[in-house]
């Protein structure tokens, strides 16, 4: 559930709002129904039927960013293999155990664009522009 914990507050931040607790619309769906499949995987539940089609979008993506070098170091993409994104985790968790500017995240999401735009801090460039984009959208073309 770190997983999607990670990615909710990576949308909810960018968005600006609490898909934690608020929210209506597709997005929030979404995210509902992510929650749901991680609670029937983590509990070994199987799928109901309309989550099987859901959960075949979610990917797993291990990053790596050194805080002090100011850059993403590592970026692994796992496909659905949730088993092996998370040994990776652990394997990375371990790596730099006694290094504080290193932070290792692994989210879930449907692509690795959506994961550069809820977890922008950690591509070069990426919240910088998002955030001119943000303050200059009354002068984006329609």
């Amino acid at each position: 559930m770190h997983i999607w914990a990670e990615t909710v507050e990576g949308f909810s931040h960018e968005l600006g709002m609490n898909f934690k607790q608020d929210g209506e619309g597709p997005m929030f769906d979404f995210l509902r129904a992510v929650s749901d499949i991680y609670w029937f995987r983590e509990t070994n539940t199987p799928l109901p039927h309309n989550l099987i089609k859901m959960s075949a979008a979610i990917q797993h993506f291990l990053l790596v960013f050194d805080h002090a070098k100011d850059e993403l170091i590592a970026a692994q993409e796992f496909g659905r293999d949730v088993e092996r994104a998370t040994e990776a985790y652990s394997e990375m968790e371990k790596a730099y155990a006694n290094n504080n500017a290193i932070d290792i995240v692994l989210v879930g999401s449907d692509s690795l664009e959506t994961v550069k735009i809820t977890h922008a801090n950690y591509f070069a460039g990426r919240a910088r522009r998002l955030m001119h984009n943000a303050l200059h959208l009354d002068q984006m073309p329609a």
